[in-house]
């Protein structure tokens, strides 16, 4: 759920071998090259434990040549911005995308609708029993990607990340509820870690759980129905074979 791929700059020029290259032409324009991939900013998508772990896994499956991909959430914010003032620490929101120069690719063919919430209604026709979900909370779901390079290799996967957006407008809300839907909506990937010392947080938390799960699943069976459309042959137990998933 969460990556701490670090700053991208740096690692891509080395993958390429091009690092000692770009440091002697900038030094030709004075410009010292440390200066110039600090300027990046540090995507905040996870900490330093398990988010780094996650993305050592994705550098090395690129770096051993291997197709492998990783999916998250696109946070709006991190954990937090540390300063210190006066010899105190000062917590500060961590607003990284906004300082970010780096161009997060949006791919426009995959958005899914993700629903909350919601009543199951039962009712029958004849001696059949049907169910109807109504009244859902929908979210938009769109999706970014981002390449992983491996070391001296082709292979060049990707990091997927999902943002939550509120669903088309409902001429029927008043303004006061369009703003309240867009809020719930975007809460969902807004910060890493919601503080969850509330029931609201303790739901937030499960609803950014629930928002990854359904999309992965969702983006699970499209490959498959990708698969199958390019190798008829291929049966749903060979399939196994060929994808694995890394919780």
């Amino acid at each position: 759920m969460e990556f701490l791929p670090g700053r991208f700059l740096g690692n891509n020029l080395d993958h390429l071998g091009w690092l000692d290259q770009a440091k002697a032409l900038l030094s030709t324009y004075d410009i010292d090259l440390h200066d110039v991939l600090n300027a990046e900013s540090d995507p905040a998508l996870g900490n330093g434990g398990l988010g780094r772990l996650a993305s050592c896994f994705l550098d090395s499956m690129a770096s051993k040549n291997l197709l492998g991909h990783g999916m998250g959430l696109l946070y709006e914010y991190g954990l937090f911005k540390q300063e210190v003032h006066s010899g105190q620490q000062v917590e500060l929101p961590d607003q990284w995308k906004r300082s970010s120069s780096y161009e997060w690719n949006k791919e426009p063919e995959a958005e899914y609708t993700v629903s909350f919430w919601g009543n199951v209604h039962q009712y029958s026709k004849g001696d059949r029993f049907f169910f109807e979900y109504t009244e859902q909370e929908h979210v938009q779901a769109k999706l970014y990607a981002i390449p992983i390079t491996g070391f001296s290799q082709e292979q060049v996967n990707q990091l997927y990340l999902w943002k939550a957006d509120p669903a088309a407008i409902d001429p029927s809300l008043t303004a006061e509820q369009q703003l309240l839907k867009r809020k719930k909506a975007t809460e969902i990937t807004e910060f890493l870690y919601p503080d969850d010392t509330t029931s609201e947080g303790m739901i937030l938390r499960l609803k950014q759980q629930y928002f990854l799960f359904q999309l992965e699943l969702n983006t699970f069976f499209h490959l498959l129905i990708v698969m199958e459309e390019f190798e008829d042959s291929l049966t749903t137990i060979s399939y196994t074979l060929m994808i694995l998933i890394q919780v």
